[in-house]
């Protein structure tokens, strides 16, 4: 998980399994070329216009398509916290019921439509298979964002994440206004470290009361990146 003790709970409870906070840059190299359906482009100086998406918004990657979290999603969501494990690295525990998700599902539209969370399902672009979910946070400065993801076991170690963060950190600079994209992880989720790394993300600091597990801190890192290193 990445960065809990400075993400509210609406955006932990909808993204958990890896979220992420940080510093650092994406060569020009390496960022890739996504397709977007057209959003709306407004001044910078106005926070909260820039920041909202619509709800028919979408990204396509090479194998994937991010979109608006939906009620269909749940069953994949509870299913995910079935797995022995799976919320290790989050603050939520794995819900008791299905029904518990349908309130976090209200939620993540409820901030989707405020522009303060944008809670991405990642799906299959040739199938629409689940495959996780994605997303990001507003902190108090418009113009930072921090990032937040999970893939489901299922879907685990095929590179759907890092194809993901990218898309994401991009839609950040080139739509949000972000000037700095944020990620976190526990020390031992090195899986999570590697997906940051990879969208350009570099460490800034460790952070050793980073989110409470079980009554316990859980230390984390913080990396980063920047849009002037990303967008060069």
């Amino acid at each position: 998980m990445a960065g809990l003790s400075k993400l509210n709970t609406l955006f932990i409870e909808s993204l958990c399994a890896s979220l992420t906070k940080g510093w650092s840059h994406v060569p020009p190299a390496n960022r890739c070329k996504h397709h977007y359906q057209a959003a709306p482009r407004l001044s910078p100086a106005i926070r909260w216009n820039i920041m909202k998406l619509p709800k028919t918004f979408f990204i396509e990657t090479e194998r994937c398509r991010l979109r608006i979290v939906s009620r269909e999603d749940i069953p994949y969501v509870f299913s995910a916290t079935r797995f022995s494990g799976f919320n290790d690295g989050m603050l939520w525990e794995p819900p008791e019921t299905i029904e518990e998700l349908k309130v976090t599902y209200q939620k993540n539209i409820l901030r989707w439509e405020e522009g303060s969370v944008y809670s991405f399902t990642i799906e299959d672009k040739n199938n629409a298979a689940f495959i996780g979910r994605i997303g990001l946070y507003s902190e108090m400065e418009a113009d930072i964002w921090s990032v937040g993801f999970w893939t489901h076991p299922d879907k685990q170690n095929l590179g759907f994440a890092s194809e993901a963060l990218k898309a994401i950190v991009d839609l950040a600079f080139s739509q949000l206004g972000a000037l700095r994209v944020d990620g976190c992880h526990a020390l031992w989720n090195i899986a999570s470290k590697r997906v940051l790394e990879k969208a350009g993300m570099t460490f800034v600091r460790h952070i050793p009361e980073g989110f409470k597990k079980d009554g316990k801190w859980v230390s984390e890192n913080l990396l980063s990146v920047h849009k002037n290193q990303c967008m060069k």
